[in-house]
C-alpha cells in the first residue's frame, strides 16, 4: 500500500484568519431562494454588473477572523452549523480526497440564517 495514500485519506481542511469552509446545500438551494427584485437587477445591468447568485451552505469550519490595522483580531460571527447564505461567484469549490468543499471569505457571505425572532445586536 502506497503511505502517501493512507496520509491523505482522512484530511479536512481548516481555515485561517477570515476564512470559512461551507458546505453545499443543494435541497434548501432548489427550493427555494432569495429574491433580487426587477429594478435592483436593472440597475445592475446598467452598472454593468453580474447578477447576484446567491446560495446556501453550512458552516463546517471558521478561522479566528480578520485582523484591524491596529491589530487587534476581530471574531467571526459564525459557528460550525449554521446555515448561511453567500454570494455564489465569491466562493472557491475545492475537492479534497473525493469531498468538496466551499471557501468563502467574511465578505462574501451576505446573512445567517435562523428560525429565531430577530433580536437587537450584541
Amino acid at each position: 500500500m502506497n503511505p502517501k495514500v493512507e496520509l491523505t485519506k482522512h484530511r479536512r481542511p481548516f481555515p485561517f484568519e477570515d476564512r470559512i469552509i461551507l458546505e453545499e446545500n443543494k435541497e434548501e438551494v432548489s427550493a427555494g431562494g432569495i429574491f433580487i427584485p426587477q429594478d435592483v437587477k436593472e440597475d445592475m445591468k446598467q452598472r454593468g454588473q453580474q447578477e447576484l447568485k446567491i446560495d446556501i451552505g453550512t458552516v463546517l469550519a471558521v478561522g479566528k477572523g480578520p485582523f484591524t490595522d491596529a491589530g487587534v483580531q476581530v471574531p467571526m460571527p459564525f459557528k460550525p452549523g449554521d446555515t448561511v447564505a453567500y454570494a455564489r461567484h465569491k466562493v472557491i469549490k475545492y475537492k479534497l480526497d473525493g469531498e468538496t468543499y466551499l471557501i468563502a471569505t467574511l465578505i462574501s457571505i451576505i446573512a445567517r440564517l435562523s428560525e429565531d425572532a430577530y433580536s437587537e445586536p450584541e
